[in-house]
C-alpha cells in the first residue's frame, strides 16, 4: 500500500511538473503568434485563445464556436463563447448566437 501510494505521489510529481513546464512554452507560442492561437479549421467549429492589449485592460480571451445542430436540413447555427482571465481592467464573459440568413432561430435568446 506504502509503495503505491509513493507511485502516485510522483506520477502526480511530474505531472505538476510537466504542466509548469508547459505554461511557459504556450505564452511563447501565443506571442510568436501574433498574440493568438487557434485550434480548428473551421470558422464554425474552433477554438481561439488570444491576448487582450487595450488600454487599461490586459489578459487573456478565449473564444469558442460551435454548431448548435448536427442537421444539415437546417440553417448553420453557432455558439460563440467569450471567456476573459484579465491581469488589468476587467472582461465581460459573453456567449452569443448566430444563424446565417436568419437571426430568430437561435434558442434562448
Amino acid at each position: 500500500m506504502k509503495r503505491t501510494l509513493t507511485k502516485l505521489g510522483y506520477t502526480a510529481l511530474v505531472v505538476l511538473w510537466v504542466a509548469v513546464m508547459c505554461g511557459p512554452a504556450f505564452f511563447c507560442a501565443l506571442v510568436l503568434n501574433s498574440g493568438e492561437l487557434v485550434w480548428g479549421d473551421d470558422s464554425n467549429d474552433q477554438v481561439r485563445v488570444f491576448l487582450m492589449q487595450e488600454r487599461g485592460q490586459e489578459g487573456l480571451g478565449v473564444q469558442w464556436t460551435r454548431p448548435l445542430s448536427s442537421d444539415s436540413s437546417e440553417p448553420l447555427c453557432t455558439q460563440t463563447t467569450v471567456r476573459y482571465w484579465m491581469w488589468a481592467g476587467e472582461g465581460e464573459n459573453a456567449t452569443m448566437c448566430s444563424c446565417a440568413g436568419e437571426a430568430d432561430l437561435c434558442v434562448g435568446e
